[in-house]
């Protein structure tokens, strides 16, 4: 909630946010070079920043059935 939170605020204000999410590899390098404590483990990061472009970028996808199999439905 508290990122959803954030992220709606920093929005309101007319920021670009993007949440990254991480796996545990790259916490001893980020520990090391922040001096975080041993005992905290990134989870993931916040980045934002005034937009350069537009806002909401149109999106392609490919057709769902191509995407994704059923199986049992």
């Amino acid at each position: 909630m508290l990122q959803y939170a954030v992220w709606t605020m920093l929005t309101a204000e007319g920021y670009g946010v993007n949440l990254q999410h991480y796996d545990p590899m790259p916490d001893a390098a980020a520990a090391k070079e922040w001096n975080i404590p041993a005992d905290w483990s990134l989870k993931a990061q916040m980045v934002f920043g005034k937009p350069a472009g537009p806002r909401i970028m149109p999106k392609e996808y490919e057709p769902a059935e191509d995407r994704m199999m059923m199986f049992g439905a």
